[in-house]
């Protein structure tokens, strides 16, 4: 976004939204009251700038197209950016002391890494690739990451220097010193064929993965590009339009061949059959030497001709019309002996690409608008520059987003950096942050933290929460205050926490993909417990480590992988999977919408699971996780889940949330996963009929004391109901509205994990959780009258409670593994009533009573010690 410094009114600001996709610059006169679009963009429109001396000109990055530039304040927009070439984003700034020199950090591969730097001494008309004076050294500038971290900013009073942040930060100061690099692919361009065709994401240089050269499609084929060189290489345009067609070779796939066996993705370079020479509606042309090229195209729906279909995400087969531009002299009349073979499509193959129907056209061979794609190839000026990397993890955290410049004197200036992990700054200094103890960390008074799970030490003020790149972080002083300090005590991403509520020095936590720490005195020394637990690491364990625990049950917590439910009983010693291969996972991927959850109102239920889609469910345990049933989708078509939650006290009742626009997004079963409703209000319409806002839900509380009242954790806030999910509102209170990770009940606080304010909690009267849990709809046993004595018990305990109405009644004894101890059957439970129970060959640890009559069920806790 941007203001004119003159005008407050003048605001120009770019987005991106999907689906359907749009990408725009939008412009208004009134201070952001009105807007009106001034760009459209057929890829993602992610910066705009203005020049610091004159707001007139302003400048727009397009991912993997290019530079956009406007003279007249935001008005109308024009290319620019010769000798940029990038296969993704794009970010640019401009000198305060010449605003005629721009820097810009692309994914690129001009610098023989993925990002590239590029300098530009004419306002971005031209541009030069920045280089070091050693050309064997390749300077990865944004740590291969450029598609997330990427910022620059240039020296206050020197515009020979720039500071490009990626992972690390580099400093460059330019030379006068300018050499041609090797020819390569310095660009791609497309000129109106935007209306019609857009670009899958295929992993290549340009066009947003879309299109790359022969040999980085064939990288992992030996021999392909057949009887290839470099000289075979040219500035190439395929040109479409009235009257524009050629022949070109036509293949087809066997249709069980490729890694899925479906004759989709991964088919061998052999398995391309040729079939004929057909005509298609373009033509290709080098124009270095202003002659035609052959073509050849894998015909994916084997219909005879090319053309371009829209592609479903369920069926990701169809749709792959791939083009192969081969350089060799077009010959209408005769097909190239060297291409009409098994294979064939990759002799001197320069380029391929792998376009599709852009979104909301129809392809109509004999309509298309005149348009060409241009694929330019030759030398670009590299500008040699003195690089060095001024910071590492040591001194300021990965992953930079922002740098600032600020001048408080004359001749020097300070860097403030925000990174994944908060706000750094350096000294005041004529050349700042190009030693260690430059930096220091702003990271207190400036309360922007992400935490994406929190748990309380029981009956204290103590709070422990899993961040967004600042580790595990923890209070463990006695009583501490609303400003004590938090220490971090696992580093990397932090999640999910647990601190046992009836043994409070264990405390656990991890890092990502189940990198699981513990603690057992509190929290100040913490161990890796991964030990038996094989669901660890990128590819076994979501991004985003989960972890539950039941407050009656002091050392036992779940987790999950790709395998399926880890369960220990022993807070971490040992662990126990219960495999899932049945409506798990999709494909071969375990994602961080996976989720697990014991039941709030009876530990022996567990939920879990990632979504309702053709290959995902959610399932539950009726017996501890002993055995799971798959529980009903509301749509095989959904997606994935962002949230699970239960009740404290309907053990059949669950929630499970979505997060898709203009669609539910709180649905309640009441019958463990049998039926389904939507309390959200949508109802299959895209705006909710009972006030629930159309945003992102994570996290979903129904409060212990006032069960009729729910809280959802959104995006912006808190949502509530006060009549059971009828109606819903907006929280009246002074909490931020900021994105709500996660909300616990602990003791009598409600405690909420923010994505950007930390930890927040409130008091409520009438609030204490647990309590000994009741789960049921009926009055039919007196909760308040149900007693355990003596408890912790040694040789024998005696169980006192009341039934308000005569009844069968079922008595179960279960130990911290689930397992089903003891079983009694009573026929008549009426009245008061005592039971006598041997314990005295029960071994040590922690017991759940579980009293059922009829739709009543009540839950205590049991300790055996002898």
């Amino acid at each position: 976004i941007i203001v004119d410094p003159a005008d407050p009114d003048i605001v120009l600001a770019c987005g991106n939204g999907f689906p359907p996709f749009q990408s725009a610059i939008y412009r208004s006169i009134d201070g952001g009251s009105t807007w009106e679009i001034v760009f459209n963009g057929t890829a993602r429109v992610q910066q705009i700038i203005a020049d610091p001396a004159d707001f007139n000109i302003q400048y727009a990055t397009i991912n993997g197209q290019g530079i956009v530039k406007s003279t007249d304040t935001g008005l109308t927009w024009a290319g620019t950016g010769l000798g940029l070439s990038a296969s993704g984003r794009i970010e640019l700034t401009i000198s305060p002391s010449n605003p005629q020199r721009m820097y810009a950090a692309a994914q690129s591969a001009l610098s023989g890494g993925s990002t590239a730097a590029f300098m530009s001494d004419d306002g971005g008309e031209t541009w030069q690739v920045l280089g070091p004076e050693d050309t064997t050294t390749t300077i990865e500038w944004l740590g291969e990451q450029g598609w997330y971290n990427n910022s620059l900013a240039v020296h206050p009073f020197n515009p020979d220097i720039v500071y490009v942040g990626g992972v690390d930060m580099f400093r460059a100061e330019i030379t006068t010193t300018v050499r041609d690099k090797p020819a390569t692919v310095t660009g791609v361009s497309e000129e109106g064929t935007d209306v019609f065709m857009d670009w899958i994401n295929a992993g290549l240089s340009f066009l947003r993965g879309g299109l790359g050269t022969g040999v980085e499609w064939f990288e992992e084929h030996d021999g392909f590009p057949m009887d290839f060189s470099i000289a075979d290489y040219r500035t190439v345009e395929i040109r479409f339009g009235p009257g524009k067609k050629q022949m070109a070779h036509r293949f087809t796939v066997p249709p069980n061949s490729g890694n899925g066996g479906d004759g989709g993705a991964g088919v061998v370079p052999a398995d391309h059959l040729y079939q004929n020479y057909v005509e298609v509606p373009f033509e290709v042309w080098d124009v270095d030497e202003n002659r035609q090229l052959m073509v050849s195209f894998r015909d994916q729906e084997r219909d005879g001709k090319w053309n371009l279909i829209e592609r479903s995400e369920s069926d990701p087969v169809p749709g792959r019309e791939y083009i192969f531009v081969n350089s060799v002299t077009y010959d209408p009349d005769n097909p190239s002996a060297d291409i009409t073979t098994a294979g064939g499509h990759g002799y001197k193959t320069i380029y391929c690409m792998w376009p599709t129907l852009a979104e909301g056209a129809t392809f109509d061979e004999a309509a298309l608008p005149e348009s060409k794609l241009t694929i330019n190839y030759g030398t670009i000026e590299e500008r040699v520059s003195n690089i060095e990397q001024i910071t590492t993890n040591d001194e300021v955290h990965v992953d930079i987003h922002n740098i600032q410049t600020f001048s408080t004197q004359s001749g020097s200036f300070k860097m403030i950096v925000a990174t994944d992990g908060g706000l750094y700054s350096s000294k005041e200094e004529a050349n700042p942050g190009e030693s260690d103890d430059d930096w220091s960390s702003a990271i207190f008074g400036y309360n922007t933290v992400q935490f994406y799970g929190v748990d309380k030490k029981p009956n204290t003020l103590n709070y422990i929460g899993g961040t967004q790149d600042n580790g595990t972080q923890i209070t463990t002083v006695a009583n501490p205050g609303p400003d004590a300090i938090y220490s971090r005590k696992i580093g990397g991403d932090g999640f999910e926490v647990v601190w046992s509520y009836f043994e409070p020095d264990l405390v656990m936590g991890g890092l990502q993909n189940n990198r699981l720490r513990r603690s057992t005195d509190g929290g100040l020394i913490w161990n890796d417990i991964t030990d038996g637990l094989d669901d660890v690491g990128d590819e076994l364990a979501p991004f985003f480590t989960r972890l539950t625990g039941h407050k009656l049950l002091p050392r036992t917590v779940l987790t999950l992988g790709k395998s399926g439910i880890w369960r220990t009983n022993d807070f971490g010693e040992t662990w126990n999977l219960r495999p899932m291969t049945n409506k798990w996972i999709s494909g071969d991927v375990i994602t961080s919408a996976h989720r697990v959850e014991f039941s709030l109102a009876d530990p022996q239920i567990i939920w879990a699971g990632g979504g309702m889609t053709s290959d995902r469910n959610l399932h539950v345990s009726v017996n501890g996780g002993i055995s799971y049933r798959i529980a009903t989708n509301v749509a095989d078509t959904i997606g994935s889940i962002s949230g699970l939650a239960t009740h404290p006290f309907q053990d059949s009742t669950a929630y499970a949330l979505f997060s898709f626009r203009n669609y539910g997004k709180i649905f309640r079963t009441k019958d463990l996963g049998v039926t389904w409703e939507d309390i959200s209000g949508f109802d299959g319409g895209e705006e909710s009929s009972t006030g629930f806002p159309d945003v992102e839900i994570n996290t979903l509380l129904v409060l212990p004391h006032e069960p009729e009242t729910i809280w959802v954790g959104s995006e912006i806030g808190i949502v509530e109901s006060t009549d059971n999910g009828e109606s819903w509102h907006l929280l009246d209170g002074d909490l931020p509205a900021v994105s709500i990770y996660e909300l616990i009940a602990v003791d009598d606080q409600v405690v909420a994990a923010t994505h950007g304010r930390g930890i927040w909690t409130t008091t409520l009267s009438g609030l204490q959780w647990p309590i000994d849990v009741v789960a049921g709809i009926e009055d039919e046993l007196n909760q308040n009258s149900f007693s355990i004595y003596p408890n912790p018990a040694d040789l024998n305990t005696s169980l006192q409670f009341e039934a308000l109405n005569p009844g069968p009644m079922v008595l179960r004894l279960i130990d911290e593994t689930g397992r089903v101890v003891l079983e009694r059957n009573y026929n008549n439970a009426n009245g008061k009533n005592e039971f006598a129970l041997n314990t005295s060959k029960l071994a040590n640890g922690v017991y759940i009573i579980n009293l059922q009559q009829n739709r009543t069920k009540i839950s205590r806790r049991l300790v055996v010690r002898h």
